[in-house]
């Protein structure tokens, strides 16, 4: 692990220390963020289905490859891709978004900022993922808001969701490597 991993992994840590979210939870989540409106239905949907980190904010309509079914994330000089597979419900969800929002952007998400984080990321990188944290953390409060006003007390963050992630996909059978790539945020990186 390098000192970016290791840096990502403790500050995950505490998340993770709450555990995943029940089962019965998970939809009331969803629902909760859909009355939201904006960003947070795409968004809590994105959590819930990939166990992404807060770089899910940062992307790219052209990093979303619908008909394959995946997430393609190209760092600004094109050395690799990141590839993350996702649930077909995701797409859906994350098309209607595309259609019926209220902007142009080329981002999938109102005020996200791409960036692509490695050993070498410059200032610009961090300070955009920096932003993209704070705009996960508001919109999940949003959906806390929510959730508190229909009775339900879940403190939502994305470590959470991936802890909720990797029980889940524990319980159908991938092994500690898979669930370690998927924890890392990447099903495969591979040259280009």
């Amino acid at each position: 692990m390098n000192e970016m991993e290791e840096k990502r992994a403790v500050r995950d840590v505490g998340e993770l220390m709450e555990g995943p979210y029940p089962p019965e939870v998970m939809p009331k989540i969803l629902d909760a963020a859909r009355e939201c409106g904006g960003d947070a239905y795409p968004l809590v949907a994105g959590l819930m289905y990939t166990g992404m980190h807060p770089e899910i904010f940062g992307l790219r309509v052209k990093d979303l490859w619908f008909e394959e079914g995946i997430i393609r994330k190209c760092p600004k000089d094109d050395r690799c891709d990141v590839v993350i597979i996702f649930h077909k419900r995701l797409i859906e969800i994350w098309k209607e978004h595309l259609e019926n929002r209220d902007y142009e952007s080329e981002m999938l998400f109102r005020l996200g900022e791409f960036q692509f984080l490695t050993e070498d990321s410059d200032e610009e990188d961090w300070t955009a993922d920096a932003s993209n944290r704070r705009n996960v953390k508001r919109l999940l409060l949003q959906v806390e808001e929510e959730l508190s006003r229909r009775g339900i007390d879940e403190h939502l963050t994305t470590g959470r969701f991936r802890c909720s992630v990797l029980m889940y996909l524990r319980k159908y059978g991938l092994n500690d490597k898979d669930l370690e790539m998927v924890l890392m945020g990447v099903l495969k990186t591979r040259p280009r």
